[in-house]
């Protein structure tokens, strides 16, 4: 049930106002919010998400270093263990694109 266009640009657009950049770990869904993203498809929406991030960016490493970015993707994916909301992945995308700023 992936849109990337949709999900990219919704990103995009929430990145100026995350103003974060702790890593929480994403909560999980309450029961008045059902599950929509199962554990694998968060990971592969954060992969998809920073592969394009690399492949598309100017200069994604100009204020981080590589490795801090790596650091942080690995700590995010481990952070999807269950099932996540679907608020609850678009807020862990968006914090993990502002990382660079």
């Amino acid at each position: 049930m992936r849109h990337p266009a949709r999900w990219i640009a919704s990103i995009c657009f929430a990145l100026a106002a995350s103003g974060s950049h702790t890593l929480a770990k994403p909560p999980a869904a309450t029961a008045n919010e059902a599950p929509i993203h199962t554990a694998a498809a968060a990971r592969a929406d954060l992969e998809e998400l920073y592969e394009r991030l690399q492949a598309s960016h100017f200069d994604l490493f100009i204020h981080r270093p590589k490795t801090e970015y790596d650091q942080r993707y690995r700590t995010l994916r481990r952070q999807f263990d269950k099932p996540v909301s679907h608020l609850a992945l678009q807020v862990a995308l968006q914090k993990f694109m502002a990382f660079g700023r």
